[in-house]
């Protein structure tokens, strides 16, 4: 249900928040983004060199020899570590390495909030339930102001917990927050539909 290419985006974007004309997630008023060091930065476009490549153990490897200079390091390591085990199909491992990234404490509030998200994509590609409710419950707390993108992942993971009826409305407001077409959508409802009809 989730595509790999969508969480490596998400990945690629934060990694890349760094210098200079990057590209930076949303952050509060109040939050400034923090940075990678340079030899970390530089380290990770290495690793997803050999991503790239598919040679994903040696990408772990490397993973394991980058010296973080802080905890935003760490959690950029971490935060990759657990892209390098998505793509491995190793969604227990992926899991964990958001968690540990999240936990470093070196993420403002809304970068944590994404990672959390992260944790809920690689929730729900496993189809563990347990997992899907964990991982929705953490991403749903904070609340956060309703977005088109978090809003269809929420109702992807109610879908994945068979809650048709919840998974329609939150498809239904993903829909109209996102204000445009959109056949991915617009499918989810229909098929939503099509399951709660009575």
């Amino acid at each position: 249900m989730i595509r790999l290419a969508q969480v490596r985006l998400i990945v690629l974007v934060s990694v890349l928040a760094i210098s200079g004309g990057e590209l930076r997630p949303v952050l509060a008023q109040d939050e400034t983004a923090p940075t990678a060091s340079a030899s970390v930065y530089d380290a990770l476009l290495e690793v997803y060199a050999l991503i790239d490549d598919e040679q994903l153990d040696d990408a772990l490897a490397y993973l394991d020899q980058i010296q973080p200079e802080h905890a935003y390091d760490q959690a950029r390591i971490e935060q990759v570590r657990g892209f390098t085990y998505y793509s491995m199909q190793d969604h227990a491992s992926a899991i964990a390495a958001f968690q540990t990234a999240i936990a470093t404490g070196g993420l403002t509030e809304s970068q944590a909030q994404d990672f959390e998200y992260s944790v809920l994509q690689v929730s729900i590609a496993s189809e563990d339930r347990d997992a899907i409710l964990r991982a929705l419950q953490a991403a749903q707390t904070p609340a956060q102001p309703d977005s088109a993108f978090n809003t269809k992942l929420f109702a992807q993971a109610y879908m994945g917990l068979e809650e048709y009826e919840t998974a329609l409305d939150y498809a239904r407001r993903a829909r109209a927050l996102h204000g445009r077409p959109d056949q991915f959508l617009d499918r989810m409802v229909r098929y939503l539909e099509s399951l709660t009809a009575d």
